[in-house]
């Protein structure tokens, strides 16, 4: 298998939302978006955006948006399938690279991720963020803040 990553484009929503993992439906439905309404909204309002594909398949989609250039502060995301997780040490060696152009750009990240979600309560966690202690309700779904702060 060949994982690739590259500027993510318009046609590489549809597979990543046909095959959504369900914690990732989950949390966009609880901010009322459909996978790909939250996959083009991520796309058209990211300042950084790409897509991991494997064997040229689309599979993930990540990126940040900006909440303000002017005090580096950003909304890291990550959408994808099953794949992932089947590729998951290859994706563990891609992530760092990623995560630090956007950190790079965007010294104080945050964003929400559902309490229950531990897959991807750990990878965010390696990524270097906390989490607040409480959850918070959004759209009847328990989130938890995560941030990087420099």
């Amino acid at each position: 298998m060949t994982v690739t990553v590259e500027p993510a484009q318009a046609w590489h929503i549809a597979p990543i939302a046909r095959d959504m993992r369900a914690w990732d439906v989950r949390e966009c439905a609880a901010f009322g978006a459909s996978p790909v309404r939250a996959l083009k909204t991520g796309l058209a309002g990211s300042h950084m955006v790409w897509t991991a594909l494997v064997n040229e398949r689309p599979v993930a989609m990540l990126g940040v948006a900006a909440v303000s250039l002017i005090d580096g502060i950003g909304h890291p995301w990550m959408l994808g399938t099953e794949e992932v997780y089947r590729q998951g040490r290859t994706m563990m060696r891609l992530y760092p690279v990623y995560f630090g152009q956007m950190k790079a750009r965007f010294p104080r990240m945050e964003n929400h991720v559902h309490r229950d979600n531990d897959k991807a309560r750990r990878l965010i966690r390696r990524l270097g963020f906390q989490f607040e202690p409480e959850a918070h309700t959004v759209g009847g779904e328990p989130m938890v803040r995560f941030f990087l702060e420099p």
